[in-house]
């Protein structure tokens, strides 16, 4: 028992500090700009509407993907939190903590399908050390989907420990959070309790060394057919959704990024399971090389659904990681593996951890707002944040931060329909500051009624998205994610504007200004 704990208390501790290591160099907040969109949306719902259907509040949301429930969750949280904290250091320390119940939860999971005490530590020790991106989000991001992920988890968790009425709870409840990983939850509910009802007949397969090669050919088998054009499917059929569908080869190349070489100990714990007589094992071997045949389909999104299957993989590897170690009699040569193994990880991190920051590269470090930002949208929440007759306006990445913090409306954030957009790009350069005015009056959001003043923001990343090649600015795909400091051409362009009396100039930071103009002036 002291044993489990010192493991225990070492994979948190590592969690801990990499946690730490990950908010080095950045000012303190988020990464994640999902949290700006629910931010919002629990705006919205303070103010006294409400919906099942995010969609119906706010036209920052494309898809009903899920309930407003994660945004009432994170809002609550953060309006607590925010009594004592400021409001970036609230959201780095909701995000700190998730992290770390994903890297205990890998811990934990593990202990379900084997008594090795070993294998929980590595699996514990892997889900801290791993930083997944593109669609499948890491639990440095508390988002919707991870969230989901983890009550599905826990749901799947209490399965096997039998208390099917709590875990159809969480089934429910992970629905809720997110439609998606609710909906594979269940899934792999299903397909366990399959596993667990016919374990005897699986016992024979694994028994059986020709029936256990023919299984793995089987799966690998399916993954290349489903890969070799004759199934496309795809509901959206968006820009974005074709964006997301990613190529087999594209997706073998991210997952070896996130890996590197711990996936050869994937396969050695195949092997070693294969080789035990281990019930619970053999079924997270099936259920494991099911959700590789889906997260390697050409199908769009499938790569969100690997949030959930990364665990079953940690423990896996785990295996295959304590299988090698095992070869070696000598304590040394054991260190040495283990070292190796654990300093591979360590380096995936870092490579990982970093590329993902070049994303928001400003100057201040990595961030996706800026301390400006969020004292600019504070003060605008305070003058305007009650006012629904108000609608904020400038590059999409900058809406979508103000909209999150102040509460203020605007057309669409990062997600801005394509006749805003247009209206958006079209403010500058401009011919006059008539047209300046008539493409402003122009931009309409598409839920609530036509707004009678419009605050316009001309900060850096306006002028850096008024900057970008035509066919990345009509793209909503792409956006200023991090903050930029306002150069003197927008400086120039605001006191242009401001010669008009009817623009009135409302804040004037070293890299914000915020003009006012109302609807029918």
């Amino acid at each position: 028992m002291k044993k489990t704990w010192l493991y225990y208390v070492t994979v948190l501790c590592t969690g801990i500090l990499v946690w730490i290591i990950f908010s080095l160099g950045r000012p303190l907040g988020s990464l994640t700009w999902d949290l700006y969109q629910h931010a919002g949306l629990w705006s919205i719902i303070v103010s006294g509407n409400l919906s099942l259907l995010p969609t119906h509040l706010s036209d920052t949301f494309q898809y009903a993907m899920y309930t407003p429930l994660f945004a009432v969750c994170f809002g609550l949280l953060s309006s607590f939190l925010q009594r004592f904290l400021t409001l970036q250091t609230s959201w780095w320390l909701i995000e700190g903590l998730f992290y770390i119940l994903c890297a205990t939860l890998a811990f934990v999971f593990s202990s379900i399908w084997t008594n090795d005490r070993r294998v929980w530590l590595i699996s514990g020790l892997i889900g801290a050390l791993s930083f997944e991106s593109l669609l499948s989000q890491s639990g440095f991001s508390f988002v919707p989907q991870t969230a989901a992920s983890v009550i599905g988890l826990i749901s799947l968790t209490l399965i096997i420990k039998r208390k099917y009425y709590f875990s159809v709870i969480l089934i429910s409840v992970a629905w809720l959070f997110h439609a998606v990983l609710g909906f594979y939850a269940l899934s792999l509910a299903v397909i366990l309790l399959l596993c667990l009802r016919y374990r005897s007949y699986l016992e024979r397969i694994f028994q059986d060394k020709r029936k256990l090669i023919f299984l793995h050919i089987f799966f690998l088998v399916m993954i290349l057919l489903l890969n070799s054009g004759l199934f496309r499917w795809d509901p959206f059929n968006t820009i974005e959704s074709r964006l997301f569908t990613v190529s087999l080869i594209d997706k073998v190349q991210t997952l070896l990024q996130w890996y590197g070489g711990w996936w050869v100990l994937f396969f050695i714990g195949l092997f070693a399971i294969g080789r035990k007589d281990s019930n619970n094992l053999h079924v997270i071997s099936i259920i494991t090389l099911v959700q590789l045949c889906i997260i390697l389909s050409p199908f769009p999104y499938v790569l969100k659904l690997y949030t959930l299957t990364r665990y079953f993989i940690f423990t896996i590897m785990s295996i295959g990681g304590l299988c090698l170690l095992d070869q070696f009699s000598q304590i040394r040569w054991r260190t040495v593996i283990g070292g190796s193994l654990l300093a591979l990880l360590c380096i995936n991190f870092y490579i990982n951890q970093i590329t993902y920051k070049m994303a928001y590269a400003s100057y201040l470090g990595p961030a996706t707002s800026s301390e400006d930002e969020i004292s600019t949208a504070l003060r605008l929440k305070e003058k305007y944040g009650s006012d629904s007759s108000t609608i904020l306006i400038s590059d999409p990445a900058t809406m979508q931060v103000f909209e999150g913090i102040s509460g203020i409306n605007t057309p669409g954030g990062v997600f801005v329909r394509d006749a805003n957009r247009t209206s958006i790009d079209n403010l500058f350069p401009s011919k006059s500051i008539d047209d300046v005015k008539t493409q402003l009056r122009s931009i309409r959001d598409l839920i609530q009624a036509p707004a009678t003043r419009i605050l316009f923001v001309i900060d850096g990343r306006f002028m850096a998205w008024q900057r970008l090649p035509n066919q990345l600015r009509s793209d909503n795909t792409v956006s200023i994610w991090a903050p930029r400091e306002l150069s003197i051409e927008g400086i120039k362009y605001a006191d242009m504007l401001l010669t008009d009396g009817a623009f009135h100039e409302v804040i004037r930071d070293p890299n914000i200004i915020v003009l006012e103009l109302f609807a029918d002036n």
